[in-house]
């Protein structure tokens, strides 16, 4: 999985696996709207969430 965040100058992302039950977590991410991205071994290109995630403090 990954947490992109393109429109900070930085382009921030965060990359987690998930476990054999599909479950993840990242951790320490910086403030700021995010697009979710996943890959699948042995599949060609990737899924994106089209909803912006927005991740606050605390």
């Amino acid at each position: 999985m990954r947490l992109s965040n393109p429109q900070t100058p930085q382009g921030y992302q965060f990359w987690s696996k998930s476990n054999e039950e599909g479950y993840f977590s990242i951790n320490n991410i910086r403030s700021g709207d995010y697009n979710l991205y996943a890959r699948v071994l042995g599949f060609i290109g990737e899924y994106w969430n089209n909803v912006v995630l927005k991740i606050t403090p605390g």
